[in-house]
């Protein structure tokens, strides 16, 4: 009987026993493609979801891909989460909504980080120079 108590009060708590709190554990244990796994199996259910949970739900969902290197994917589940988040403020945790914050960061690091870099003027002007010169 106090075992079963136990296992209600984790779920009612944590969610462990959802699949938003299974894909958001696999999220902090670091195993990415299992997360992201259970969160593309979980978003049909994403309407019926509380509102709290869908803005949990995109943030791990988010972080997850971009963890994973998909930062398109990961920006569109942050960008969801933020707009619960401001929809009803309150909705993630203190720490979930620093996650968020550092999340969106790291974004626009990664971002321009990856964002091909335009080739300076002069070395334009030196290849075609080079390129006519050598009679191609």
């Amino acid at each position: 009987m106090r075992f079963t108590s136990l296992i209600l009060v984790c779920i009612a708590m944590t969610g462990c026993g959802s699949s938003l709190g299974r894909g958001t554990t696999l999220y902090q244990q670091q195993s990415y493609i299992e997360a992201a796994e259970v969160f593309e199996r979980t978003q049909s259910r994403l309407a019926s979801m509380d509102p709290e949970e869908r803005a949990r739900y995109g943030l791990y969902r988010g972080l997850t891909l971009m963890a994973l290197g998909d930062l398109r994917g990961g920006e569109r589940w942050l960008d969801y989460a933020e707009t619960q988040e401001r929809t009803q403020p309150g909705l993630l945790a203190r720490d979930e909504r620093a996650m968020l914050t550092h999340g969106r960061l790291d974004l626009g690091e990664r971002r321009q980080a990856t964002w091909p870099k335009p080739e300076p003027r002069w070395a334009q002007g030196v290849a075609a120079t080079t390129t006519g010169a050598s009679g191609e």
